[in-house]
């Protein structure tokens, strides 16, 4: 059940809530628990401790909440994906913290239900203008809106840019122009 390829439906599926013990673990630079199937919000202080964590793979789960305040420890981070989960509210101005990030994945969290918890919305904080070495950003498939802030001119390291299926309009910032590295952009369905 743990071998990657196979059927989903023969995947093991833990079905717990994220452990908080994993918190302690203050020298760890890798952590995988892609499509594992934790049900639970990340604890508020689960990032404080982790300041040598360089990827984590937190995507494909049933991750509700919000952003803890706490990713501003994350003070090594190369690569975060926290995509295809639940997780609602905005994108905390303290991602701008981040400034060792390479790849920021946070898709695919727009589920619409009863309580209006819509995945991420609002609009981008200027501060993901100082991830000047991020390369790849993928925001896909949740609920931002308004316009995209000036500061994305300042990604100049940025590869590929995925912000289709959101709620992002009026015209796009010209310095997006400044965006040399850039090959692939994608902005379709949005306003």
């Amino acid at each position: 059940g743990n071998e990657y390829d196979a059927p989903s439906d023969e995947r093991n599926s833990f079905v717990m809530p994220l452990p908080s013990v994993l918190s302690e673990l203050s020298y760890i630079t890798f952590l995988n628990l892609e499509n594992v199937g934790l049900v639970s919000s990340i604890p508020e202080g689960f990032f404080s401790n982790l300041s040598h964590l360089q990827s984590a793979y937190l995507n494909n789960n049933d991750i509700t909440g919000t952003l803890p305040n706490s990713i501003k420890y994350l003070s090594s981070i190369k690569v975060l994906w926290l995509g295809g989960n639940n997780m609602d509210g905005t994108i905390i101005s303290e991602i701008g913290n981040l400034t060792t990030l390479v790849d920021l994945s946070l898709e695919s969290n727009f589920r619409e239900d009863s309580s209006g918890n819509r995945g991420f919305v609002a609009a981008l904080p200027s501060e993901i203008g100082r991830l000047t070495n991020l390369e790849i950003l993928s925001l896909a498939d949740n609920a931002l809106s308004g316009q995209l802030p000036l500061q994305m001119g300042d990604l100049i390291s940025l590869r590929q840019l995925d912000l289709r299926n959101n709620f992002f309009e009026n015209q796009l910032p010209t310095n997006l122009g400044k965006l040399e590295m850039l090959e692939e952009l994608d902005i379709s369905h949005n306003w």
